[in-house]
Formats: structure tokens, sequence, C-alpha cells
């Protein structure tokens, strides 16, 4: 009889992406801090954390943009969900 499979037992790592490896490792953890928040926080929650708005910024607009606003909110975009789910792949293992 075969086992239910949880969604998160992926059998197959995620490949490299070239974009993943020029994003900074502070955006990266910011990614699995917000994927683990359920894939969304308030822009302002951000600022309290610590981040500068220049930082903010740049996840928002830069050249691999990681977050898409939303009104108050801000959301993972897919390449953000990626390099979440990479990072913490990297941090579990």
């Amino acid at each position: 009889m075969e086992t239910p499979k949880n969604r998160n037992d992926d059998p197959s790592p995620l490949p490299p992406h070239p974009e993943v490896a020029s994003i900074p490792s502070w955006a990266r953890q910011v990614a699995v801090t917000i994927q683990r928040s359920g894939g969304a926080v308030f822009l302002l929650n951000l600022s309290k954390q610590g981040l500068s708005h220049r930082r903010i910024k740049k996840m928002l607009h830069g050249p691999h943009p990681i977050l898409k606003q939303d009104g108050p909110f801000v959301r993972l975009t897919p390449l953000g969900e990626r390099v979440a789910k990479i990072q913490a792949g990297e941090a579990d293992g």
C-alpha cells in the first residue's frame, strides 16, 4: 500500500538557478522567513525587523525581484518562492 505523499517531500531537488546565486544572502533569508509566514507579510513588518528601505526596494524592484507588493502586504514572486525552497533546503540539510 502506497503512503500518501506530503507535498513538502519532493524527491527531486531543485536544479541550480543562475539568478539565485546572484541574490544576496540576507535577501534569501528574508524569502525563507516570508515563506514560513505563509508567503505574505506586512510591508511595515520588514522595516520593523531591521531591513532598510533600500534593501526592501531592491527585493521589490531590483534586477531579480523576489517580492511583489499587494496592498499593505509583500508576497513572494515565483523566483522568491524558488529561492526560499532552495535556501530552506540548505538550512535544513
